[in-house]
């Protein structure tokens, strides 16, 4: 890294992060990312955050439950979105619901360019036996076990509160299916083959 840095930390997997007077650098160490900057500018500007907890609310009939990935180094949320998904989660009602994360706890999303600021997240994609482990649906065994019409009551939920589209990734739900299919308002992105990514977050909430 160029010097100037007044700061240097190691944060989640191995990640570097780089203080400087008018910005912060993020840099992976491992794996994938490897090499990888994002850069975050300093505005002066502070995007508000919460801290996400794994949540088990069933008072007055409002089920909200859900499990925050164990791992996660995306720990933390816009309040707007937090209101927003919680509002999806009561919508339908599921209790196998599990959050990949949102952003970093200084807003940088590393490695990716969409989860700054907390406004766009991760969720893993709803199974049939609503276990709620991780499902990858870039191969036959994963495909057959997601729950399509579950998962699309989900996103209809999520549209309802602001997020009219998604990252997804191509599948078969059979293997004599000519044609791979896309969950609907998804557009297919490589790396999306286990969790579902929400976007172009405009809040709709009283």
């Amino acid at each position: 890294m160029p010097a100037g840095f007044t700061k240097e930390e190691t944060i989640g997997k191995g990640r570097k992060k780089y203080t400087y007077t008018d910005k912060v650098v993020v840099k992976g160490t491992k794996g994938d990312e490897k090499g990888k900057i994002r850069k975050n500018i300093k505005t002066g500007k502070k995007s508000p955050l919460i801290k996400i907890g794994s949540k088990d609310y069933t008072g007055q009939k409002l089920p909200i439950q859900f499990k925050l990935m164990a791992n996660s180094t995306r720990l933390y949320i816009h309040p707007n979105a937090f209101a927003c998904v919680l509002g999806t989660i009561a919508n339908v009602g599921y209790k196998d619901i599990t959050m990949v994360g949102f952003t970093g706890k200084d807003n940088h999303g590393f490695p990716s360019k969409t989860h700054v600021n907390g406004v766009h997240g991760d969720f893993r994609y709803l199974r049939k036996d609503k276990t709620g482990a991780s499902l990858h649906i870039n191969n036959d065994e994963g495909a057959k076990e997601l729950d399509v019409t579950r998962q699309e009551k989900m996103i209809d939920a999520f549209v309802k509160f602001g997020w009219p589209k998604f990252y997804s990734y191509k599948f078969k739900l059979t293997k004599d299916q000519k044609e791979k299919q896309l969950l609907k308002k998804c557009d297919h992105l490589g790396g999306h083959h286990h969790h579902l990514h929400t976007r172009r977050f405009k809040p709709k909430f009283k």
